[in-house]
């Protein structure tokens, strides 16, 4: 108890700031967008519905299937009441518990007890697996990893192996990289049997249950629809990927995101690829031949998971992603316990544990800041890679940075112009409409319904946008066609109420009328005038340079300090436009 303790408090401290985390990347459009995840409705219900299928955001879903994902985040949202910082909460509970598994499991493998609070202790801090923890929905292979974990454990116990099907057939709710599990449950049966620890009539009943499990997952995955076939790498990209793994084994202190770029593998990486399949390759026979013949098989299922994400690809830029190593670390780490580790690198192992404790703290602070983060991963990625771009000018858009987000989102929407559907589209439509080009937003609009009028969240924009234009009309014959092809909803009645509200501000003789009217359309630059024309009103100067400080643009927001000289809008000014970025 004391050593689990142990290896378990610097994983607890170096995650204590990610509660300090908002939402962030797909977190915005899975959970702070997705109106049918701010209902918790009942746990099978989910079983039907694909990961990213919330008609808010487009008409069909994509190919990934995480039901389990989905309800966990919408309990999160019923309980937590919609705070990011209780879904951290959640995934780092979670993350604690697939690290007392993964003591759990060493020890039962024969490690000692130093060994396994190491090999854990290093598994839990190591500041690669950021990405599934720190991230919010990163938490489908901490699921995945956990019920696989809990099925290899439960298919042990004498009296609790009739759960090891449920265990998995959960896991695989959560991503099918479990799939591994199932591997791992039978290899094991395997094993016990020729080690005369247990007989065939024993383990087949419960392998039966494993087999039924994938197959009832299967089934319920075969009635999601998707839009998005699978397809797969050839050989120079596949090695290329696993190159990359390769390399950020060995340097899980360096975490990064969007790595390597589908259409350019690079060549060390290949080369990479091919000698880490030749040494694990290597390891797994030498492994297999000895005492302990169950780290071979570990070992292989570590590689399993590596391998099943660098064959099949969905409609992505990246070669390799850090939260894809979650699995592979844990089998990993219960197979490194089994190292009879002497004094001098038992020691070695904990200080470097503990540093890498600090790193993962530290890389925590990066997830707190958007901008920050974005602007490194465009720096560390392919500059053709769409979804860096596309993040650092959602980042920016965020700050109502509009001007430095639209040539972004220009730049990824050039890498994108084969696709079918392009979320893109839409931020340059949002963009231009915000600066108010209104012609050029409208017509963007118009061509993205045209292609796909079941696009929820391009209906509803385009009521916001005529607002904005200053055609009511418009506005009101789009509400009630987006309300005849979708329904009413909360969405729509706040824009219907907002109708109703806002164009006598908007043709008010008074400015600050008219500023407060076109910001509750959202019609930024266009207020951002209004409210420049109030900062010599002595009666509204303060309201005015409060707006333009948060909203204004560069020059704006510099004109609303230097009119103050107000420390609290100096500092608001400071996080919007960093002069380090």
């Amino acid at each position: 108890m004391l050593l689990w303790c142990l290896a378990l408090l610097p994983v607890l401290a170096a995650y204590a700031n990610a509660v300090d985390v908002g939402f962030m990347w797909d977190d915005r459009v899975l959970i702070e967008q997705n109106a049918e995840l701010h209902t918790l409705h009942a746990p099978w219900s989910y079983l039907t519905r694909s990961f990213w299928q919330h008609a808010f955001l487009h008409g069909q879903g994509h190919a990934f299937y995480r039901p389990l994902v989905t309800y966990s985040l919408a309990l999160d949202w019923a309980v937590g009441g919609g705070s990011p910082s209780w879904f951290h909460v959640t995934n780092v509970g979670l993350h604690l518990t697939v690290c007392t598994l993964v003591f759990v499991l060493a020890r039962r493998r024969g490690a000692s007890g130093l060994g396994a609070m190491v090999a854990t202790m290093f598994f839990g801090v190591m500041p690669r697996l950021t990405e599934s923890v720190t991230w919010v929905v990163g938490r489908t292979d901490v699921l995945a990893t956990l019920g696989a974990l809990c099925a290899v454990w439960l298919a042990e116990q004498k009296r609790g192996r009739w759960f090891a099907p449920f265990a998995l057939f959960l896991a695989l709710m959560a991503k099918e990289v479990a799939i591994i599990g199932v591997a791992l449950v039978f290899a094991d049966a395997a094993l016990r049997v020729r080690e005369k620890k247990s007989s065939p009539r024993d383990e087949l009943p419960m392998l039966g249950g494993m087999v039924l499990a994938v197959v009832a997952w299967w089934l319920f995955r075969a009635q999601v629809p998707s839009n998005q076939p699978l397809r797969l790498h050839d050989a120079q990209t596949f090695f290329a990927g696993l190159g990359h793994y390769a390399w950020m084994t060995l340097t899980p202190w360096n975490p990064v995101a969007q790595i390597g770029f589908v259409l350019e593998p690079e060549r060390w990486a290949v080369a990479l690829g091919v000698v880490a399949t030749v040494v694990v390759t290597a390891l797994a026979f030498k492994w297999w031949r000895s005492a302990t013949p169950w780290r071979a098989l570990w070992l292989l299922g570590a590689a399993g998971g590596v391998v099943i994400v660098s064959v099949v690809v969905l409609t992505v830029y990246t070669l390799a992603s850090d939260r894809f190593l979650y699995l592979p670390f844990a089998l990993s780490a219960v197979v490194l316990a089994q190292w009879r580790w002497p004094r001098p690198a038992l020691i070695i192992a904990v200080v470097a544990s503990l540093a890498l404790a600090v790193v993962t703290w530290k890389h925590n602070e990066l997830w707190a800041n958007p901008l920050r983060f974005w602007t490194e991963v465009k720096h560390t990625s392919s500059p053709k890679n769409p979804g860096a771009l596309a993040g650092l000018g959602d980042a920016l858009y965020d700050l109502n940075r509009f001007e430095d987000a639209k040539p972004l989102y220009e730049q990824a929407e050039a890498q994108r112009a084969d696709e079918a559907h392009s979320p893109t589209r839409l931020s340059l439509a949002s963009v231009d409409s915000r600066l108010g080009n209104d012609a050029a937003a409208i017509a963007r609009l118009d061509a993205i319904l045209r292609a796909e009028p079941d696009w929820k969240r391009a209906a509803y924009a385009l009521v916001l946008f005529h607002a904005r234009a200053g055609d009511f009309v418009a506005a009101d014959q789009a509400l009630k066609n987006a309300r005849a092809r979708f329904g009413d909803d909360d969405v729509l009645q706040s824009f219907a109420k907002m109708l109703e509200e806002v164009p006598p501000k908007f043709g008010s003789e008074q400015v600050i009328e008219r500023a407060r009217g076109l910001h509750a359309l959202e019609a930024t630059r266009k207020a951002e005038r209004e409210y420049l024309t109030l900062l010599d009103d002595p009666a509204h100067r303060d309201e005015a340079a409060k707006w333009l400080v948060i909203f204004g643009s560069e020059a704006s927001a510099r004109r609303a300090v230097e009119a103050t000289g107000d420390a609290a809008m100096q500092a608001e000014y400071d996080d919007r436009f960093p002069r380090e970025l």
